[in-house]
């Protein structure tokens, strides 16, 4: 081989030598990229579920709160029940000034057969009303009666005079509960009959725990005055 042709070989195996060093740079580069760009998505996966764990654990706070809210307005509920008969709106408003005043829960005693003004004309001795307080074993149906007056302690009963004492509707509510532990005051309105006869009825009729002196009121009676005589009652 002459000097030429070495010289061309070396020329050759130099330049192979270049390229093969060049391309093992250029995989290295590739595979550090590679390696990079995989931690930095791990990385980001990682800060995700992380955030999500946050949020994870503030949903258990909400439901407490709801929970206490819960108990504070099953806290608030009365042990004071105002029930009442209303024939022609007078009672019902005394009736509607004590539900005011106290904070009490009501209920409104009603007729499976409404009471016309036929049936409580005064003047006419065979008119509904006249022939049922004549008669004290009569017990008029009361429609949707309250289910139950276990979870109160107080009980307001309010009711018209009719014929001198109680309407005999009141009588069919005081025999359908049991009243040996409850408070029991009555009221009513009249033109100018007392309520001592009802209240010795009432007393007679079913055991009563406690029967407070009950209070007559006129038609036009304001709430101050019904005001004024819960106050005596020392009920707090």
């Amino acid at each position: 081989m002459n000097i030429t042709s070495k010289i061309l070989l070396s020329i050759i195996i130099g330049t192979c030598l270049v390229s093969f060093t060049a391309c093992g740079s250029s995989d290295s580069n590739n595979q550090s990229s590679q390696q990079v760009t995989t931690t930095q998505q791990e990385q980001t996966t990682d800060t995700t579920t992380t955030a999500t764990t946050k949020e994870d654990k503030t949903i258990p706070e909400v439901t407490v709160e709801n929970n206490a809210t819960a108990e504070a307005t099953d806290s608030t509920e009365s042990n004071t029940l105002v029930v009442y008969f209303s024939r022609t709106g007078n009672t019902e408003k005394i009736a509607e000034y004590l539900i005011n005043i106290t904070n009490a829960d009501s209920y409104v005693i009603e007729a499976a057969v409404p009471y016309t003004d036929e049936d409580i004309e005064y003047n006419n001795a065979s008119c509904r009303a006249n022939q049922e307080q004549n008669d004290k074993s009569v017990r008029p149906e009361i429609v949707d009666p309250i289910s139950s007056i276990d979870s109160y302690d107080t009980i307001f009963l309010g009711f018209p005079i009719w014929w001198g004492q109680e309407p005999r509707i009141i009588d069919t509510f005081l025999e359908s509960y049991d009243f040996s532990e409850k408070t029991v005051i009555p009221f009513c309105t009249s033109g100018s009959s007392g309520i001592s006869t009802s209240e010795k009825n009432i007393s007679e009729l079913v055991t009563i725990g406690t029967q407070l002196e009950g209070k007559r009121f006129a038609a036009g009676a304001s709430k101050d005055e019904v005001k004024e005589w819960y106050d005596t009652l020392n009920l707090n």
